[in-house]
């Protein structure tokens, strides 16, 4: 099964569950992951979206999930969703997820 991954923002997200640019594993149909988001942010309402496109076979995926931080502005956030390589912040933090979780996500 292959291994989606997933970079955004979610500031009303459980900060233990979800620490910021630190890779979690996650199923798409776990309920507590799905609220432990929040309902803000652009990670809000992925995971259903997830859920939706699965096959008639299929009731989860397996989901890396980034948080970064929301910036003040457009380019800021987007500067956390890009992140440092050598710090492994923003999408580079996927490529800490092999090592830490055991799987190797598609970004």
């Amino acid at each position: 099964m292959a291994v989606i991954g997933l970079v955004g923002t979610a500031p009303g997200a459980n900060a233990e569950q979800y620490p910021l640019n630190d890779p979690v594993l996650v199923f798409s149909d776990a309920a507590a992951a799905v609220t432990a988001l929040g309902t803000e942010g652009t990670l809000a309402g992925q995971l259903e979206l997830i859920n939706a496109q699965l096959g008639d076979f299929q009731r989860s995926a397996r989901v890396v999930i980034v948080r970064v931080e929301e910036g003040a502005d457009d380019d800021a956030t987007m500067a956390s969703l890009v992140g440092n390589s050598s710090l492994k912040t923003g999408i580079h933090a996927l490529r800490a997820a092999g090592p830490k979780l055991g799987v190797w996500s598609r970004a």
